[in-house]
């Protein structure tokens, strides 16, 4: 007779304490065998006195197909990629440690408890932080472990300079690395190890084949791993504009999880409240105060002739721009920011030449920020249809910036608009690669519309 519980007798969270900062762990049974199902009982702790535990990193994956396990002896589904891991790690003949407990988010976050999904992504940094091993979980495709295999073979064969690189590009072609959240959790792990089926490979391993990979011959996602190993070494150099412009191209499930999934990296004054209640939309205006004050902290303090450096802010407008193409905003949407971003830009020309009251920063002059979605489906004056408004309040004053259809590209609508301003304002120091920056914007080869990263702008790296 069978021990399996009835389909009804489903596993239902205990509520954490809310004024505490509480984790769950689960402790996986251990099992002779990967093909029996999974068992483990779950346990809340307060984070700082919580047992020693391994954060899992992984993909979800699709939600179909699913597999039951049980959970404190009451059936859970899990999707198809944890369910593998517990199977393969319930034998302890992978990676082989004391560790009793384990962080999955899958299992250890009540998914449909709105509320605790926001304080657990509050708590997300503290937890990979804190865990004693962050596992990296690359899967169970017999041609990911195969080549897994190889790597550590290969490393006989290297030097300093070269080492075989083929097995390696099989393993970066890992949906692994095109994950968002998997920057945040490897950057803030303190020791990693990686596991492909019941095979464990090295960290450093793979470290060192990446670094010594021919950049001639870009293996995908060759620049995440290495941008991963760089983040680990420069944490002092995290910001939120410039990681949500790096990264946010990685793939998610949700878009809010453009900017919640790196708010472990940036220290606190950078990271907005978390709130899955909030439209994307909303997530987006969320942002923007916080990468003015990141600019304004951080603006250059030369004058010349009166004039900031235009060309540095635009940077961080770009990085604001870049997030918006990436959350996958409409062309009408992004049409509207780059008219918002204009008239910030007239703010911040203004507040740099006030020397009335140097102390006025543009948050203290720019009340807050908002967007409204309009369904006219009506063309005004040739000038395309009105979709929505993005909003700026300054005073009792909200100045609107429509969001339309249009023929014209985003690229040129962008390089046009800024090229104006900066043709308009007096010289400094590096106007005309400035210039000659925003005009190579109108190349139409390249498909990508905000794009400075090669613009010329080593002068302000340390910013």
């Amino acid at each position: 007779m069978s021990t399996f519980p009835a389909r009804s007798n489903v596993y239902r969270y205990q509520a954490l304490d809310a004024t505490r900062q509480q984790i769950r762990l689960i402790k996986l049974e251990k099992s002779a065998s990967s093909k029996l199902l999974p068992r483990c009982n779950i346990h809340a702790f307060d984070l700082a006195s919580a047992p020693k535990y391994i954060a899992l990193s992984y993909t979800w994956g699709p939600p179909d197909p699913s597999y039951r396990i049980l959970v404190d002896n009451k059936t859970f589904e899990v999707r198809e990629n944890l369910y593998n891991f517990l199977c393969s790690f319930q034998t302890g003949s992978a990676i082989r440690t004391d560790i009793a407990y384990i962080y999955i988010d899958q299992i250890c976050i009540d998914q449909g408890n709105l509320q605790e999904r926001n304080s657990q992504v509050r708590l997300m940094s503290d937890i990979y932080t804190q865990s004693s091993l962050v596992v990296v979980w690359l899967g169970s495709d017999p041609k990911m472990v195969k080549a897994a295999h190889a790597i550590e073979d290969d490393m006989e064969d290297a030097d300093e300079l070269h080492v075989p690189t083929a097995n390696l590009r099989v393993l970066l072609s890992n949906v692994y690395f095109t994950r968002i959240w998997i920057v945040q959790e490897v950057s803030l792990a303190s020791k990693i190890r990686m596991l492909i089926g019941d095979y464990e490979l090295y960290w450093g391993a793979a470290k060192f084949a990446a670094e010594r990979m021919d950049p001639m011959k870009p293996a995908n996602s060759l620049g995440t791993l290495n941008d991963l190993f760089k983040e680990k070494d420069q944490k002092k150099e995290w910001r939120l504009d410039t990681i949500v412009s790096k990264y946010s191209v990685h793939e998610c499930q949700d878009p809010r999880d453009k900017v919640y999934g790196f708010l472990g990296m940036v220290p606190d004054w950078q990271r907005p409240a978390v709130d899955y209640a909030k439209s994307t939309h909303q997530v987006f205006l969320d942002v923007i105060p916080i990468v003015l004050n990141i600019y304004w902290v951080n603006k250059p303090t030369e004058v010349i002739q009166n004039t900031r450096f235009y060309g540095h802010f635009r940077v961080y407008l770009e990085n604001m721009l870049k997030l918006a193409w990436n959350m996958k905003f409409p062309d009408h949407d992004q049409r509207g920011l780059i008219s918002l971003f204009e008239q910030i830009v007239d703010v911040e020309d203004q507040l740099s030449r006030n020397i009335d009251d140097v102390s006025l920063t543009l948050t203290d002059v720019i009340d807050g920020f908002g967007y409204e979605a309009v369904d006219s489906g009506v063309a005004d004056g040739g000038e395309g249809v009105l979709m929505g408004r993005w909003w700026m309040a300054v005073g009792n004053q909200k100045y609107y910036h429509d969001c339309r259809t249009a023929t014209e590209p985003l690229r040129k609508l962008f390089a046009w608009q800024f090229l104006g301003n900066v043709q308009k304002k007096e010289t400094w120091p590096g106007k005309e690669a400035e210039e000659a920056s925003l005009q190579r914007m109108l190349d139409p080869n390249d498909p990508y519309p905000y794009d400075s990263e090669s613009d010329g702008y080593g002068d302000f790296d340390e910013y």
